[in-house]
């Protein structure tokens, strides 16, 4: 049966399909990376993704780097279609101190 040759099961698949697509990584980044290819997945993409391309996928992170992350940057994530998981940081962005709940 033809489909049978094109089935795919669970254990097939990688446990994470994920890829970071920053061309200048940090040192910090290159010793995760490495973590990650230890265990059979490649996190780090040399290849620039646009907006175009990234409007594709159904789920997009935003991971806060030591300044945080820019908010121009957050807003064109969130006018992606799909879902954005935004990790909370530590760090401020200098209008954080003005943001006000339900005003």
């Amino acid at each position: 049966d033809e489909d049978d040759d094109h089935h795919v099961t669970f254990a097939d698949l990688p446990w994470i399909d994920a890829k970071f697509t920053n061309k200048q990584h940090s040192q910090v980044e290159e010793e995760n990376a490495k973590r990650f290819a230890k265990l059979g997945v490649n996190v780090i993409s040399e290849e620039h993704m646009d907006w175009t391309e990234a409007s594709t996928y159904k789920y997009h992170t935003d991971f806060g780097g030591g300044g945080g992350t820019t908010w121009s940057g957050v807003q064109a994530k969130l006018a992606l279609p799909g879902v954005l998981f935004h990790h909370e940081t530590a760090a401020y962005d200098w209008f954080h101190e003005d943001l006000r709940p339900w005003v």
